[in-house]
């Protein structure tokens, strides 16, 4: 039997493995442009969680940069470079700052 090359190395994807145990009951989704200088705070999740998912327990943050550079950096940390087509996700859901300059 002929199999497709990709299904050996997504059986050992972490991601893949992760989606197979967790049940995901809803998402919220905004798409932003921005131009230089910009900056958006990400409050705790205690105070959106309760407005944006009812009910639920967690919220896992994450943002996909599609084109140029930004920063990315947990409120009190240092921040990162996430380059066009990188992810950046906050599983715990810190509180965190995206923006143009890294200060």
């Amino acid at each position: 039997m002929l199999r497709n090359p990709l299904d050996a190395a997504m059986a050992g994807d972490a991601l893949s493995d992760l989606l197979k145990t967790v049940r995901l009951t809803g998402a919220t989704f905004f798409d932003i442009k921005a131009q230089d200088p910009w900056a958006v705070c990400s409050p705790a999740p205690s105070s959106i969680l309760p407005k944006i998912l009812p009910g639920a327990d967690h919220l896992i943050s994450y943002h996909v940069l599609t084109s140029g550079r930004c920063f990315a950096r947990i409120i009190g940390k240092e921040a990162i470079v996430v380059e066009a087509g990188e992810v950046v996700v906050f599983t715990r859901s810190d509180p965190h700052i995206m923006s143009s300059n890294p200060d």
